[in-house]
């Protein structure tokens, strides 16, 4: 097997990165929902008109979501609880969602219980989203990494983002023992599915030989793949490592400094939580 030169790491990580932080943001559009008109001139499908008229509510629910949360849009609040009150798990985690984030403690003590609604009925999403209430804690409820952890062993083992929060957690020292190994296994999983922040805690152990082998290579490999995601710190490490020239790169005060802008461009354009 032929060993990179720190030249070669040097230009695999230059060329993606210039076209990650020079390129513009591509322009994110809704898709449309297909005008049914012209199809009712033929016979339809009964389960694609189903189909059509579920993508619709859909859009109108998370449409109604927005105005609630955003924009405190009472209006759309009450009609998304009418929705919640009608079964749609999608409105009762809406509503949830809506209503956790409010400094208002009933408002708050309402929305983790439409949140569990959701979750009763198997929604996976309302399960992350109240394990992530409970880790983080919300506006007049405190953190609680016992009941963190049961709604994100709830949720279909195969989901990345459940195994990046339960790392979190074992790698914590809450109450019991510290578990690096047992956490790193978990930023694995959720690295190799493109969690950007489970790349770059894994680098983290890598580096410094927290729960995996010291494996200065392989620490750069996986910051290298969380800076291409625009992860900030992670591009703090490469910007370190080429000021440094160590850790496989060359010394390069020219890409440290590319580096440093990528930050800037980073922090600007955040990306939302896993």
């Amino acid at each position: 097997m032929r060993i990179r030169s720190r030249s070669d790491f040097a230009t695999l990580i230059a060329l993606p990165l210039a076209l990650c932080f020079c390129s513009t943001v591509a322009s994110m559009e809704r898709r449309a929902i297909a005008d049914t008109a012209a199809a009712e001139q033929s016979p339809l499908d009964s389960a694609l008109l189903h189909r059509r008229y579920e993508q619709r509510d859909l859009a109108r629910i998370d449409r109604l979501r927005m105005h609630a949360d955003a924009g405190r849009d009472a209006d759309a609040l009450t009609a998304l609880l009418v929705e919640a009150q009608k079964g749609s798990v999608e409105a009762q985690r809406s509503v949830g969602e809506v209503l956790v984030r409010r400094a208002d403690v009933v408002a708050v003590q309402q929305g983790l219980n439409w949140l569990e609604r959701a979750a009763a009925q198997g929604d996976q999403r309302a399960m992350l989203a109240l394990g992530k209430a409970w880790l983080f804690g919300v506006p007049s409820v405190a953190p609680d990494h016992i009941k963190a952890r049961g709604w994100f062993e709830r949720v279909d083992p195969q989901n990345a983002q459940a195994a990046y929060y339960l790392g979190l957690i074992e790698r914590a020292n809450n109450g019991g023992s510290m578990n690096h190994a047992s956490a790193m296994k978990r930023f694995q999983f959720a690295a190799e599915r493109g969690i950007p922040d489970a790349m770059y805690l894994l680098g983290n152990g890598y580096a410094q030989g927290e729960g995996v082998d010291h494996d200065p290579r392989e620490a750069m490999r996986w910051y290298m793949r969380a800076a291409y995601l625009d992860h900030p710190q992670a591009i703090q490490e490469l910007a370190y490592a080429f000021a440094r020239g160590d850790t496989l790169l060359p010394q390069s005060d020219l890409q440290a400094a590319n580096m440093r802008a990528a930050i800037a461009h980073a922090l600007r354009h955040p990306k939302t939580a896993p």
